[in-house]
């Protein structure tokens, strides 16, 4: 790597690791009068299982099977 190529990557080094500081620094937010994230948009998946239980299974309440 010549001089150039490596100052120019340690520049890129220097600018990701400024990036990341200033996303993970702490902050103060003023009092909001409602929630900043809303859960609006919010879709389940279920499994096969969870959605259509088999035909076959029992279901028994609290009997030992024999």
């Amino acid at each position: 790597m010549t001089t150039t190529e490596e100052r120019q990557w340690r520049r890129e080094l220097r600018i990701r690791r400024r990036r990341i500081a200033r996303r993970l620094r702490v902050r103060q937010w003023t009092p909001q009068g409602q929630p900043m994230f809303r859960g609006g948009n919010i879709h389940y998946e279920l499994s096969r299982r969870d959605r259509h239980p088999q035909p076959d299974t029992q279901i028994t309440h609290g009997e030992a099977e024999s």
